[in-house]
């Protein structure tokens, strides 16, 4: 049996198969450092600490305090936005609103980075087109979303309303999907708003309870160990 405490630790995740064009917004989740956590935890009562204990491992049902926004448009972000820019231009990514800001940043800074890749010529940010973004459409494109090439799959959250919202993993492959009209991608569910679990669900979080929300939302559902 998968017990609460693994499931609240992040042992295991919930993962749907969903029809992207039905997640329209994001969400940010607020996430606590382990100073923040550290504080409280040293001035508080008995009680105190017990509910400290059960927020700290509590992953998936989160107050409205734990958001760091209310659902926004994804079309509305620049991320989207760049990312269309490229696809309506392709091949010819060197037209792009992205190739040109990061062009630029190179012959001012001497460099340009984006996450885990650093340019500091021309050569290594064509490089990145070439042999990443351009592949990633191509491959979308042909095949679909495969999540063997990756395991940052996109997450969800169940917002207060009911309504998935984008969070902020696998964003390229999931706009990439998005543009090109792809229909069923996988999606981890990464928080649950707490006003929707109490009205929807309600009590302890379980395998069976987590399992029950995924089936609102998915017909093939998998609860898989990290």
């Amino acid at each position: 049996m998968i017990n609460n405490h693994c499931l609240v630790t992040g042992k295991y995740s919930l993962v749907m198969l969903m029809d992207c064009s039905q997640i329209r917004t994001e969400v940010r989740i607020r996430r606590s450092s382990s100073e923040a956590a550290l504080a409280p935890w040293m001035k508080s009562d008995i009680g105190q600490k017990a509910r400290l204990v059960s927020n700290l491992l509590e992953k998936f049902i989160r107050p409205q305090s734990g958001f760091a926004s209310e659902p926004t448009p994804i079309e509305s972000s620049s991320r989207f936005r760049r990312m269309e820019n490229l696809f309506c231009l392709l091949p010819e990514y060197k037209a792009s609103d992205w190739y040109r800001s990061l062009k630029n940043e190179i012959e001012s800074n001497g460099f340009a980075s984006y996450k885990h890749f650093v340019f500091h010529d021309l050569q290594s940010l064509d490089g990145f087109f070439e042999n990443y973004m351009l592949p990633l459409f191509n491959s979308i494109q042909d095949n679909g979303y495969e999540q063997s090439i990756s395991p940052d799959v996109p997450r969800g959250i169940i917002w207060s309303d009911g309504a998935m919202a984008k969070s902020v993993h696998g964003n390229h492959r999931f706009v990439i999907a998005q543009l090109l009209g792809v229909r069923e991608i996988p999606i981890e569910l990464d928080a649950i708003h707490r006003d929707w679990w109490d009205s929807k669900i309600g009590g302890r979080l379980t395998p069976e309870t987590l399992l029950k929300v995924g089936n609102r939302y998915s017909k093939q559902v998998t609860l898989k160990r990290r």
